[in-house]
């Protein structure tokens, strides 16, 4: 009994979270920001739970923004425009590395990539 104590014990302190090294990625289908459990090609294939990235895609406007009151992954006031160096396209839902970005849009997509 003592020996599955300690196994539990050891186990459960030494299992990391699941959103440790986890991007912070946008899910259209809900129009939050959620830690992505298994990203590849720019696409997130398994969401976790939500998460607030500085900078955010605002659906609404196409651009992305600074968020000066974020919460449940969601953006409640957005400030001025942001430019990350991995960037959300909506025309086809992927993260792309940008190559030339003003005002909160990228004007020229390089390769896929997923956000820090």
């Amino acid at each position: 009994m003592l020996a599955l104590i300690l196994t539990l014990a050891c186990s459960t302190q030494t299992t990391p979270t699941a959103q440790a090294g986890s991007p912070c990625m946008y899910e259209a289908s809900s129009k939050t920001y959620k830690t992505c459990n298994h990203a590849s090609m720019g696409k997130c294939h398994s969401y976790g739970s939500t998460c607030e990235p500085e900078c955010m895609f605002e659906a609404s406007s196409g651009l992305h923004k600074q968020c000066a009151h974020a919460s449940m992954g969601q953006c409640h006031h957005y400030t001025s425009t942001c430019e990350p160096d991995c960037m959300y396209d909506p025309s086809d839902g992927v993260y792309k590395e940008c190559a030339h970005k003003s005002m909160g849009k990228c004007h020229h997509y390089t390769g896929t990539c997923e956000p820090a």
